[in-house]
């Protein structure tokens, strides 16, 4: 795979593909799961969960607020949302096969009223201003080739008091992930607070939480026992370099760092 960075096509044909392939890979929450240390052998399904719930803790929705899901996947960590507090969640996401099955996720559920999903660019958000009263990226803005402009749309549909919480990876120095052909890096935690002030938001808690992402043993082996299973179907989709990449890494030592980032706007 041509490492010439992301563009929105490449990144929406992508989970296009693997709209139905990822989630048997790994969860229907497509993000990093949260262990709790080193002894915790909690599945994937389990963790992705955990890591939905540092989420809605940091963004500390009030009722009837409109909050906004960038990269809103599959729709899980949306619903998951709208169940715990009495909040109504859009979610956007630049694969349109997402879109249409986070829709039928919702279908059916105490929260279906209060949940909706669309296409959508996170670089030229199709929302008027003053929109919401809180977003989160989910692991989505490591996709998008313009992050200063991500961030400024982000600004621009939210109301002055907001709240923005951020979950993304980036590179570690001189280390690779295997897949750069469509992810952007930054170079650490620095360049976030600067790329936040930018855009008008203030940084109120930066963690990085990475520890916390590493698979245990045993659910690293499923995965990729799987992978292995499903190589003729995942590897066109990631290109032969991500998967060779994926197979052979070190789950103690991951190449990326993982932070959550909670910012204030105004």
């Amino acid at each position: 795979m041509s490492h010439t960075g992301p563009t929105a096509e490449r990144v929406g044909d992508y989970y296009d593909k693997g709209v139905d392939l990822f989630p048997l890979l790994w969860d229907e929450n497509i993000h990093m799961g949260y262990w709790t240390d080193e002894t915790d052998d909690s599945s994937v399904a389990v963790a992705t969960d955990r890591m939905t719930g540092q989420l809605i803790d940091r963004l500390a929705p009030r009722p009837g607020q409109r909050i906004l899901d960038v990269g809103c996947g599959l729709g899980k960590p949306a619903v998951a949302l709208a169940t715990a507090h009495p909040v109504h969640v859009v979610g956007v996401t630049i694969s349109p096969d997402q879109a249409k099955r986070a829709t039928e996720r919702a279908r059916g559920t105490d929260v279906e009223a209060r949940v909706t999903f669309r296409h959508g660019d996170g670089m030229a958000l199709p929302f008027d201003d003053d929109s919401f009263d809180g977003a989160w990226a989910f692991e989505s803005l490591l996709h998008m080739e313009d992050k200063p402009r991500a961030l400024r749309e982000l600004a621009r549909v939210l109301r002055p008091g907001s709240r923005l919480v951020l979950a993304d990876m980036y590179h570690r120095p001189r280390e690779g992930m295997g897949f750069e052909g469509f992810m952007a890096t930054l170079t650490g935690m620095d360049d976030y607070r600067e790329l936040l002030a930018d855009a008008g938001f203030s940084t109120l808690e930066a963690l990085d939480i990475t520890a916390h992402t590493v698979i245990p043993e045993t659910a690293f082996a499923v995965m990729k026992e799987a992978m292995l299973a499903r190589r003729g179907e995942l590897a066109p989709i990631t290109g032969e370099e991500a998967f060779e990449a994926a197979i052979a890494a070190d789950r103690t030592t991951p190449p990326y760092t993982y932070v959550l980032i909670t910012a204030h706007l105004g």
